[in-house]
């Protein structure tokens, strides 16, 4: 850029770049009015040139009477230098106090560089700015910097990470190389039913899909988010579908919560305790789903979630013994004040939520500091309690499924994905506002006004509410924190969609022209601090997933072997289409249909067909496709080429490949339309064939299209190993127990008694046979 305007540092100032960079890396300055609105949308004045110049004596003054940054990150091992800003002639003192309660006194405090005048409760003050050095040392950790200058005391959060983050896979002892790749299915919880399935896939089902995957040679589940979903959708007493629509998990109302909707009921120890009049209405219940299961009509959420709701409430309410009583005590002392804050506004959403005004609770309680959020909570303790339980049941659940994954030998287990935002009507969002007499000023966790670009399309972009960046950076990025412990529960490895769009972002002005965005630092540096200390405190690796269709050097750099090591290959396209509908422009076809094409539809399809020829024609020259299969649009019959592009996908020298298993099993319905509405039943398609015929976890094994596709990617990542299916995995049976056995529960003590799988023999041992042969 030739010149910097005052606007232009005031934005910089702000962690807003005045230049963009687009994904052919043409640098371009960024329009004064996205400038002006984003930083309004920050709390900053920018509209007048008095305002920019009164902003930035703000900031600057802002600076000096914190006395301490917003946050210090650091690595271990390596001597920080702290800019710290005293009273002229005051005695001061610098302490780090730890999170395990030491206290530890910071001597090296260099002398005065600088001297500055500032307003302090209205009187002019002298305060110098010197440079405090950290000791060495440090443990890593979540600590914190206190200043006492004066009779004034200034605190910081202090975040020590480690000095350097293992590769991926070498916790469980890989080499990270080629030889040690892997691959795994990609799904969506909510499509993947069977038999016992209540309308929706379940914790049980997945116990499951990991047994299937695993006897097929997968070493991983990439699952994606499985976030609470919006109150106001969950909440709808009525049987019949929510006239809001469905919402997305990739725009959840918390990324803190998981969604009961996934729980598998009869999984609950507390069933074993219920009586049976009790019983046979819970039983009723899901035996109302037996057959819907086996049709591909779309999931209706409400019902099933009313349903499930129901059985969890009889459950709650059955005396629980002592052992369940201490360990939901513990998992409640130790949950975040954000996954209470979801509980209390559940409960209040059930509470007040009528069929006329499902958001009647946002006018009893508008922000979750007023009187009428804490008097609801003492008077309605025990409604709070019940959405934490179901909470502790989903780790319960979860944990139970990580133990299926390593009992049948699979070197990872879940990955599970984390969603790019939250809604903006949402959990999240009620528990970051701030109360009357908040130290923010007023100011939300989360911002309004402005909107993501630059994600995925099937993210919802403008629906998302992005992270203040001073906010997350004064609490010590707490909410990256809790999300990925949450993300964590029962997880073999964590996968965020471009992990790097959690500390830079693309926000745009609403309603601004579609190029028209700048990139936002939201602190990228302590971001990727707390990554670092969150995967070595949880025993995990945070990965990246990246389509082959999104970027072409990225796709160059797998064939090459120099991508990151941390990255999951997958061939699903950013629309989440299908790949046999997406070689043939279903995806443009669809949402013309839907009427929610934006753009000239000529062009459109024109410029969609020189993208996706360019990956075909390039399986094509590595031998994966035939050149007359590479023709985008003309595909008479879409499998060869979905067959051809999982073979190109095991040429990319990738540690980890992820197949989708909607197209494993051929399907083409999309599971979103973006843009489409109510027209189409977004995130509510389940799994099927290219029939629409649904495809259950009972018949998946059985399915041509999982052996092929199991067989192509087990003999690319270990060297000619080639697993036959010529009959059903054990353990598929229509009457096959509960998959959640029971060593979660006597893990935790619980007095339940354990269900034996009969899969248990024929798959740790086909396991073990995959060890020695790799």
């Amino acid at each position: 850029m030739a010149h910097m305007t005052p606007l232009h540092d005031l934005a910089a100032r702000c962690g807003i770049s005045p230049v963009t960079r687009d994904d052919d890396g043409t640098q371009r300055p960024v329009p004064e009015a996205v400038l002006t609105g984003l930083l309004e949308a920050l709390g900053v004045a920018a509209t007048t040139d008095d305002d920019v110049a009164a902003s930035l004596q703000q900031l600057a003054d802002d600076e000096v009477r914190r006395g301490l940054p917003r946050c210090v990150t650091m690595r271990a091992g390596a001597p920080e230098g702290v800019p710290v800003h005293v009273r002229e002639g005051a005695p001061y003192r610098l302490l780090i106090e730890t999170e395990d309660g030491a206290v530890l006194p910071v001597e090296a405090i260099g002398e005065a560089t600088a001297t500055t005048s500032v307003m302090v409760d209205g009187t002019p003050q002298l305060r110098q700015c010197r440079t405090a050095v950290l000791p060495e040392g440090l443990p890593t950790g979540y600590h914190t910097l206190v200043l006492t200058d004066g009779d004034a005391e200034h605190r910081c959060p202090l975040i020590v990470a480690p000095a350097a983050t293992p590769d991926p896979g070498s916790r469980a002892g890989q080499a990270g190389d080629a030889r040690e790749r892997m691959w795994g299915l990609c799904a969506d919880l909510y499509a993947i039913r069977s038999h016992r399935s209540w309308g929706v896939g379940d914790f049980g089902d997945l116990s499951d899909l990991v047994i299937a995957a695993a006897d097929r040679g997968a070493d991983f589940i990439r699952l994606g988010p499985i976030h609470a979903l919006p109150i106001r959708e969950t909440n709808v007493k009525s049987s019949k579908a929510s006239p809001l629509g469905t919402p997305s998990p990739y725009v959840p109302s918390s990324r803190v919560a998981i969604d009961p909707i996934y729980l598998r009921i009869e999984d609950v120890p507390e069933i074993g305790h219920v009586p049976a009049a009790q019983r046979e209405a819970i039983q009723s219940l899901g035996r109302g789903w037996g057959r819907p299961n086996a049709a591909a009509e779309p999931i209706p959420r409400a019902k099933v979630l009313g349903d499930k709701l129901a059985a969890l409430r009889i459950l709650y309410s059955m005396p629980p013994t002592p052992t369940r009583r201490r360990l939901f005590a513990d998992f409640c002392r130790q949950a975040p004040e954000s996954l209470k804050r979801w509980a209390l506004m559940s409960a209040a959403a059930a509470h007040y939520a009528t069929g006329r005004n499902p958001d009647a609770w946002r006018e009893k309680m508008p922000h979750p500091h007023s009187r009428t959020a804490a008097e609801f909570s003492e008077e309605h303790r025990t409604d709070v309690e019940f959405w934490l339980w179901t909470q502790f049941l989903a780790v319960e659940q979860l944990r139970q499924v990580k133990a299926v994954a390593a009992q049948v030998g699979m070197r990872v287990g879940l990955i599970t994905d984390i969603a790019p935002g939250i809604s903006a009507e949402g959990g999240d969002w009620w528990a970051g506002l701030p109360g009357e007499d908040a130290d923010s000023g007023g100011q939300s966790l989360y911002l309004d006004g402005i909107e993501r670009r630059g994600g995925s399309a099937s993210s919802g972009d403008a629906a998302l509410r992005p992270w203040n960046p001073q906010l997350l950076a004064a609490d010590g990025y707490t909410a990256v924190r809790d999300m990925l412990r949450t993300a964590a529960a029962g997880a073999g490895a964590i996968s965020i969609e471009r992990f790097s769009s959690l500390g830079r972002q693309r926000w745009a002005v609403t309603d601004a022209e579609e190029d028209a965005w700048a990139e936002v630092d939201l602190g990228s540096e302590a971001v990727d601090a707390v990554l670092a200390l969150e995967s070595e405190r949880l025993g995990l690796d945070i990965l990246s997933t990246t389509s082959v269709w999104e970027d072409p050097e990225l796709r160059h750099s797998f064939a090459d072997g120099t991508a990151p090591v941390e990255t999951i290959a997958v061939l699903t396209p950013p629309t989440h289409t299908p790949l046999a509908s997406y070689i043939n422009l279903g995806d443009i076809e669809a949402a013309q249909k839907h009427k929610a094409l934006d753009g000239d539809v000529h062009q459109l399809t024109s410029d969609a067909r020189t993208a996706r020829q360019e990956v075909l024609k390039e399986a094509a020259e590595l031998g994966a496709l035939a050149p007359t299969e590479t023709m985008v649009g003309t595909i008479d019959e879409p499998w060869p080429v979905v067959a051809g592009l999982h073979t190109y996908l095991g040429q990319l020298n990738a540690a980890y490949l992820g197949a989708s298993l909607m197209d494993i099993v051929g399907q083409e319905a999309p599971p979103h339309i973006p843009g489409a509405g109510e027209s189409h039943p977004n995130w509510s398609v389940v799994l099927q064939d290219a029939n629409a015929q649904a495809v259950l976890i009972e018949e998946l094994d059985q399915h041509p299209g999982f052996a092929q596709i199991a067989n192509t990617l087990s003999e690319q990542v270990s060297g000619g190993l080639r697993l036959e299916a010529t009959e059903p995995a054990a353990g598929f049976a229509a009457d096959t127990g509960s998959t959640a056995a029971g060593e979660l529960q006597s893990d935790a003590g619980a007095d339940t008694a354990g269900r034996d799988r009969q899969a248990t023999g024929s798959t740790a041992a086909s396991a073990r046979t995959r060890e020695e042969d790799r």
